[in-house]
């Protein structure tokens, strides 16, 4: 593509002007940013600014918006992508999805890849093009750099394959975002495996299926020494008893832990013995600072449960003291239960 047709919409501005980032003035890009979110915005990206002398590329929220953008317009953001990936140190967070991938994976990634300071990248890959996995599978071993990770993706085998290596690799990954609502169990073995040699994350979010991953993740937190901030979102399509088995196992991994100090579990469905386990572990925990479990429930029902079988929740909120804060839905207990629970401090 010819550059006086970037030229055209900024009055002259040079779209290959070299990173003048420095300790003591911020990078000339930062001056020039509306100019290249007039290519990007149409293609559901943005370019800004999030920390002094930092950009920061993410994704911006519109239904709509791909539906009249050409290929055309595709390519002229592809090239300042490509540029902006290559030679901009001030660039440390890049968000990628499906739009532009799918028909300039190749180019992105070889650019990507070349990124001198990049620590943060978000992919968002749906598509089950196998020429789009195979890019970022190739791309990210040489990514050695990341310390957050988040992948929105559809997993096939090879690409777990790969992940999981990169994980044993990661020496400065300490954040990891895993939504795959589609990871099946043999997936879900690969990636664990590496997950379990990994000893730099400290902080991991997985949004998975629990029945076929659940003794994956109990047997990870079992034996991790290193995490300190979890947080699980139960993605169930099997029944409510089939979960049952292995929540119990999650349960048990999540409340024996010495090392987590934060745990969010979110979408947790769990019988009365599950339930009751949960406080029993809960009461004894000393590591746990802040504990947040939201739209899920505490007993078979999901309806505010009988004094006797609030008991054990109750014990436990007033026997645990190292917890400092408590996240949980109000729909869980009776008014009567939630005024026992303001009298926790009494």
């Amino acid at each position: 593509m010819q550059s006086s047709s970037l030229r055209g919409k900024s009055s002259g501005i040079n779209y290959r002007a070299p990173c003048t980032s420095a300790e003591d003035h911020p990078c000339e890009i930062f001056k020039n940013l509306r100019f290249w979110n007039t290519f990007f915005w149409p293609v559901g990206l943005n370019l800004r600014e999030v920390h002094p002398g930092q950009l920061s590329l993410v994704e911006i929220s519109r239904e709509d918006m791909f539906t009249l953008v050409g290929q055309q317009h595709q390519r002229k953001a592809t090239t300042l992508l490509n540029h902006l990936f290559r030679y901009h140190r001030c660039l440390v967070t890049v968000h990628l999805g499906d739009h532009l991938l799918i028909a300039h994976h190749q180019r992105l990634c070889d650019a990507l890849v070349q990124s001198p300071s990049l620590r943060k990248l978000r992919l968002r890959i749906w598509s089950i093009d196998p020429r789009v996995l195979q890019s970022f599978a190739v791309a990210l071993p040489r990514l050695k750099n990341l310390e957050e990770l988040e992948c929105l993706i559809y997993l096939e085998e090879n690409f777990c394959e790969v992940l999981s290596e990169f994980l044993v690799n990661a020496g400065s990954l300490t954040t990891f975002t895993l939504w795959s609502h589609l990871l099946d169990a043999p997936g879900g073995r690969i990636i664990f495996r590496g997950l379990m040699r990994n000893a730099s994350i400290t902080t991991l979010s997985l949004h998975l299926r629990i029945d076929p991953n659940g003794k994956e993740i109990a047997e990870y937190l079992r034996e991790n020494q290193t995490l300190r901030n979890l947080t699980l979102t139960a993605d169930e399509c099997a029944t409510f008893d089939q979960t049952q088995t292995v929540l119990r196992l999650i349960i048990c991994s999540i409340f024996r832990t010495t090392t987590l100090s934060n745990v969010r579990l979110e979408k947790f469905r769990m019988n009365e013995a599950n339930s009751c386990l949960g406080a029993l572990l809960f009461s004894k925990n000393q590591s746990l600072r802040d504990f947040h479990m939201v739209k899920g429930s505490l007993y078979t029902d999901a309806y505010p449960p009988k004094s006797a079988l609030f008991h054990p929740w109750l014990a436990a909120f007033r026997k645990n003291k190292t917890l400092k804060k408590l996240t949980m839905e109000l729909s869980c207990f009776s008014v009567e239960q939630c005024r026992s629970l303001s009298l926790r401090g009494a």
